[in-house]
């Protein structure tokens, strides 16, 4: 079944316009009568059918709509120092796949890519598209740059805990009460983190751990740990 990604489902009839118009037009080929999933970002989506189409939009009338169930009270961000390139953008995309509910970039002493808002809006159609392939009807949210110190302030004022990747620390996984706040699991940049800003996160309350099969990419290690978190939250969910 084909998902769409339209700004809201509060009507009976939606119209389908920009780029997913586009899509469906000129890439699906798509018809009167072809059925589709509709999903607003926020966790609602809709069974629908085409009933019209023009050059540019495409409307679709509603048959079944699915409100969003209430979120879990464990989510998952990701902190993560930007790689280069385009290994950001398959980063962020793989992180949309399997669940992550948030990624916040942050600045560290050895962080050299710096993502402008163009960049973070190119991000946010990467994650779009991620939804529509997953099948997830609710976005993961993009915080743009941030230092390392204000995350590490930040938690301090919420009830999130954080988790320190580093290579050289004991594997440490979250306590049960972790498990029932927010996480927060922290992935550096190439060449790692600074000794001071591991002192620094640990001291903060942050729960360090390590991959025990050699050093990975930045990319790579995101998708490691938040892996491994979500199976954790998602276990302690039910």
């Amino acid at each position: 079944m084909t998902w769409i990604f339209v700004e809201e489902l509060a009507e009976d009839v939606v119209t389908v316009s920009d780029s997913e118009a586009h899509h469906l037009l000129h890439v699906l080929r798509a018809n009167c009568g072809n059925e589709l999933t509709l999903f607003d970002g926020n966790g609602n989506s809709a069974a629908a059918v085409i009933t019209a189409m023009d050059r540019r939009t495409v409307q679709c009338t509603i048959r079944q709509f699915y409100p969003s169930t209430t979120a879990s009270s464990a989510t998952l961000c990701v902190a993560v120092s930007p790689p280069k390139g385009d290994r950001l953008r398959w980063l962020v995309e793989k992180l949309t796949e399997i669940g992550v509910d948030s990624v916040l970039l942050m600045q560290t002493q050895r962080t050299i890519v710096n993502p402008r808002e163009a960049k973070l809006d190119k991000l946010r159609q990467t994650v779009i598209a991620a939804c529509k392939q997953s099948q997830r009807p609710r976005l993961m949210q993009i915080e743009p740059l941030r230092s390392f110190d204000e995350i590490i302030t930040a938690s301090a004022h919420s009830a999130t805990q954080l988790v320190i990747a580093h290579p050289y620390a004991s594997v440490t996984p979250p306590t049960e009460e972790a498990v029932e706040q927010q996480i927060c699991v922290m992935i550096g940049p190439e060449g790692g983190f600074t000794d001071a800003e591991v002192e620094r996160a640990i001291s903060a309350g942050a729960l360090p751990a390590a991959w025990t099969s050699g050093i990975l990419r930045t990319e790579t290690a995101a998708i490691v740990f938040a892996s491994m978190l979500l199976q954790k939250l998602r276990s302690a969910d039910g």
